[in-house]
Protein backbone atom coordinates (compact mmCIF):
# COMPACT_ATOMS: atom_id res chain seq x y z
CA UNK A 1 0.00 0.00 0.00
CA UNK A 2 2.61 3.19 -1.06
CA UNK A 3 1.78 5.43 1.02
CA UNK A 4 -0.90 4.46 3.23
CA UNK A 5 -1.19 2.88 6.79
CA UNK A 6 -1.04 -1.16 7.11
CA UNK A 7 -2.71 -3.41 8.98
CA UNK A 8 -0.40 -5.70 10.05
CA UNK A 9 2.68 -6.58 11.27
CA UNK A 10 5.42 -5.45 8.88
CA UNK A 11 9.24 -5.52 9.50
CA UNK A 12 11.07 -2.87 6.68
CA UNK A 13 14.64 -2.47 5.85
CA UNK A 14 16.21 0.99 6.60
CA UNK A 15 19.55 2.20 4.28
CA UNK A 16 21.59 4.36 5.98
CA UNK A 17 22.24 6.29 2.76
CA UNK A 18 18.80 8.16 3.29
CA UNK A 19 17.87 6.64 0.06
CA UNK A 20 14.55 5.25 1.22
CA UNK A 21 12.02 6.50 3.58
CA UNK A 22 12.90 7.73 7.43
CA UNK A 23 12.59 5.15 9.82
CA UNK A 24 10.15 7.54 11.13
CA UNK A 25 8.10 7.75 7.87
CA UNK A 26 8.75 4.00 8.26
CA UNK A 27 6.89 3.42 11.62
CA UNK A 28 4.16 5.98 10.56
CA UNK A 29 3.18 3.86 8.10
CA UNK A 30 2.88 0.76 10.34
CA UNK A 31 6.33 -0.86 10.61
CA UNK A 32 7.07 -2.27 13.98
CA UNK A 33 10.84 -3.29 12.88
CA UNK A 34 13.27 -1.27 11.09
CA UNK A 35 16.76 -3.09 10.28
CA UNK A 36 19.70 -1.02 8.76
CA UNK A 37 21.76 -4.32 7.82
CA UNK A 38 25.32 -4.33 8.62
CA UNK A 39 25.56 -0.68 7.98
CA UNK A 40 25.54 0.92 11.64
CA UNK A 41 27.57 -2.01 12.82
CA UNK A 42 30.39 -1.61 9.75
CA UNK A 43 30.54 2.73 10.69
CA UNK A 44 30.81 1.46 14.80
CA UNK A 45 33.57 -0.38 13.97
CA UNK A 46 35.65 1.96 11.49
CA UNK A 47 35.09 4.38 14.08
CA UNK A 48 36.50 2.36 16.76
CA UNK A 49 39.34 1.13 14.30
CA UNK A 50 40.40 5.23 14.11
CA UNK A 51 39.93 5.85 17.68
CA UNK A 52 41.93 3.01 18.68
CA UNK A 53 44.84 4.00 16.26
CA UNK A 54 44.61 7.31 17.92
CA UNK A 55 42.58 9.60 15.78
CA UNK A 56 39.61 10.41 15.12
CA UNK A 57 37.30 11.78 12.76
CA UNK A 58 33.79 13.76 13.47
CA UNK A 59 31.22 13.78 10.16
Amino acid sequence: MPGGRLDATAHAFAPLDGSGPSPAELGRRGATRITSGPGLQRRATEALRGIAAGRTERR
